[in-house]
């Protein structure tokens, strides 16, 4: 097995230590692959390694800003951070990765901001790649004008 696929099985079987370890000796050799660095954020926000996450993840915003932005945004999202979460998710918008429409949405809800979650939900609904979210953002946008009085779109 590859490094990486290792990793991977390791993740699935629940070792995110092993996993993490198999994945640090993939960046020893090639510290430069935003893939790789991102694979890592994730694991690290994963095990609750919020501070590791970030500093991955902000490590790879010139290579990959939308993705990068994304995930900062989650963790913020994840630590009840509104603002934070809002704005780096804003960012990866800006930088053209619309599946931050959906998570900005639930930012926005918790930010007591009903309108700007129905429209972020809107957005996905009409956007996302994944059929799942756009089915579930559709489900969000309607609730949240039935709860808040919004009226139809």
């Amino acid at each position: 097995y590859s490094l990486n696929t290792l990793a991977i099985v390791l993740i699935a079987r629940k070792r995110p230590v092993e996993a993490l370890e198999c994945i640090d000796r993939i960046l020893a050799f090639d510290k430069d692959d935003p893939q790789i660095v991102m694979n890592r954020g994730s694991l690290l926000r994963d095990m609750g390694r919020y501070d590791d996450a970030l500093a991955a993840y902000r490590s790879v915003l010139a290579k990959c800003p939308g993705e990068a932005h994304h995930e900062l945004g989650f963790i913020h999202y994840l630590l009840h951070q509104w603002s934070e979460a809002e704005s780096e998710l804003t960012r990866s918008l800006e930088a053209g990765y619309v599946h931050a429409y959906y998570t900005r949405g639930a930012a926005r809800i918790w930010a007591g901001d009903a309108r700007g979650a129905v429209e972020d939900f809107d957005r996905a609904a009409k956007l996302d790649a994944s059929e799942k979210r756009r089915s579930d953002a559709a489900t969000h946008a309607a609730g949240i004008r039935h709860k808040y009085n919004l009226g139809d779109k």
